[in-house]
């Protein structure tokens, strides 16, 4: 079927041999593999539709299926989001000033050791 469009699909099973009657009754009432995209937008078919001034790149992406799946997990992974912040905030560190001033420091050293290197090479 069509996504939106049709309840229900058509599915056509094409074997090449002759399917036990278990492993066909399987198939059929068993549970679906799941359908994952691999659509990918890529640089060619952005210059194609780019020619068709009629054809609208952005509107291509929104109306693929790999955007379709990928914005139907978007509510559980925001739940899981809030949920991982809500246990985050429950975290009690011990000694949180040491530790802050500590990651800070970590910070200021990598900031410092990148402007070394910077400075050693463009000396050479």
């Amino acid at each position: 079927g069509r996504r939106g469009k049709d309840p229900n699909g058509i599915c056509v099973i094409m074997a090449d041999d002759a399917v036990e009657k278990e492993e066909l009754r399987g198939i059929l009432t068993g549970k679906p593999s799941p359908l994952t995209s691999t659509f990918r937008l890529s640089y060619n078919m952005l210059l194609n539709l780019l020619r068709i001034k009629t054809a609208n790149p952005e509107q291509v992406v929104l109306q693929s299926f790999h955007h379709f799946q990928n914005s139907q997990d978007l509510p559980d992974i925001d739940e899981k989001l809030r949920s991982a912040t809500l246990v985050a905030d429950q975290i009690k560190i011990p000694q949180q000033k040491e530790v802050a001033s500590y990651a800070t420091q970590l910070e200021q050293q990598e900031e410092l050791d990148s402007k070394i290197w910077r400075f050693a090479l463009s000396t050479q």
